[in-house]
């Protein structure tokens, strides 16, 4: 596509910002910076979220991951009420980090953060927010089933919708229970497989559905079918059952924390610019019927709740 003609021009441009990551930035810093920001992560969205997932709307999504710092903010403001902890001065790791929102949001509200990601061209964009919000960057290029870090090393673990992509569920567990400090907290939160519903591509979805046939069924609505591969069925009592046989106490905060997060974030206004027209397709009446609204509707009224814990890991 000729949109990403530009590739090797960021990458180089990226190469030459990552020298300066570490000094002070003027003005026209910061605006090269950003510039490099939002170029380099709508290039690795647009491969998520339109050649992964096929979302019409994907250029409102880029906008959101953007500007996703209060989101993430608000998000961990909920956990902290949920929780009963503080995040300030506490040791924290975020597993899965992405491009590195909660990290910032994280840092704003004073804890000691630490990102890992299996995935280093995401971690270059998550140092380039982290320079762009004035915050200390502390990035680990890992898998989340082998962190590189002490025993009981953190006071707080945030796992967002990522237990649902590692490669063993289980060895990830283990993982976050290790590094937990004896009287930690963690917060999981993640799809749950017996939901009628696909998350990532926003459509209902047979729950637990064989592969094959789900392929099949994405491919009839027009969309894109490797990215299943990339998906655990994980499901509530699953991710429960494994951070108990590692000694973990589990909360289910679902209901609870949805509504807290409803009343600390209120949605910004899309931006009248942004152009978001594509050609008419069945793909795009899909996204249309399915909309994130009718998903959320399915999931209330059959009482099936999505993944999200507080975890504690006791002291004795």
């Amino acid at each position: 596509m000729q949109q990403w003609s530009k590739t090797y021009r960021i990458e180089q441009m990226m190469s030459g910002v990552m020298r300066i990551l570490n000094e002070n930035l003027t003005a026209d810093q910061k605006m090269h910076l950003k510039r490099i920001f939002d170029e380099a992560i709508e290039r690795h969205l647009y491969q998520y979220y339109w050649k992964s997932l096929g979302l019409y709307d994907w250029k409102v999504r880029v906008e959101e991951r953007r500007n996703e710092v209060p989101f993430a903010k608000a998000v961990l403001q909920s956990f902290e009420k949920l929780s009963g902890i503080s995040l300030k001065g506490k040791r924290m790791l975020d597993v899965g980090c992405g491009w590195g929102g909660y990290v910032v949001a994280a840092s704003q509200l004073g804890a000691d953060i630490y990102g890992c990601d299996v995935d280093e061209k995401v971690l270059e964009v998550a140092r380039l927010r982290a320079q762009l919000h004035e915050v200390n960057s502390n990035y680990f290029h890992c898998q989340a089933e082998k962190l590189p870090f002490a025993d009981e090393e953190f006071d707080c673990v945030l796992n967002w919708s990522v237990l649902e992509h590692v490669r063993d569920v289980d060895l990830t567990v283990k993982e976050i229970a290790r590094v937990l400090k004896k009287g930690g907290v963690g917060f999981i939160c993640a799809p749950n497989y017996w939901q009628p519903v696909e998350h990532h591509y926003k459509v209902l979805f047979p729950p637990k559905c064989p592969k094959s046939l789900g392929k099949l069924y994405l491919r009839l609505l027009g969309r894109p079918t490797e990215f299943l591969d990339t998906i655990n069925y994980i499901d509530h009592k699953m991710v429960k059952n494994g951070f108990e046989k590692c000694g973990i106490e589990v909360e289910d905060i679902e209901r609870r924390f949805w509504g807290t997060l409803r009343r600390l974030y209120v949605s910004p206004p899309k931006s009248s610019n942004l152009d978001v027209s594509v050609p008419w397709s069945y793909n795009r009446l899909v996204g249309k019927i399915f909309a994130p609204r009718m998903v959320r509707i399915v999931e209330i009224v059959l009482n099936i709740r999505q993944i999200c814990f507080v975890i504690r890991k006791p002291l004795i």
